[in-house]
């Protein structure tokens, strides 16, 4: 395995083990008043940090690319999300994220 490899596989697990930490912020700040949205939230982001963990198991370029081409996709959405709430931080964290991730495929 590559550097490129460990380097994509590393970001593409970071990535996906963020997005279920904001997931589980959410979960716990929704408790007092309906966490049910939040939960299903969650449910899907812990999942998908487990995938992304299994990355270092499995060692799959096929799978890594999969899951880091999934990974690519949350954190484009969760860009154009903070552009929408015109906040800075939640718009440059997931594009730095997407942006890395994306040239680390195409240089897979």
């Amino acid at each position: 395995m590559s550097t490129i490899f460990w380097l994509c596989t590393s970001v593409t697990a970071l990535s996906a083990v963020i997005s279920s930490g904001f997931s589980l912020q959410a979960l716990l700040q929704s408790r007092k008043t309906d966490p049910v949205n939040a939960m299903y939230a969650y449910s899907r982001s812990l999942a998908l940090a487990l995938v992304g963990l299994s990355l270092f198991i499995v060692r799959s370029e096929e799978y890594l690319v999969a899951v880091a081409v999934t990974m690519i996709f949350v954190q484009a959405f969760d860009f154009l999300i903070g552009i929408q709430l015109k906040d800075v931080p939640r718009a440059v964290g997931p594009l730095t994220l997407a942006i890395t991730n994306l040239v680390l495929v195409i240089l897979l």
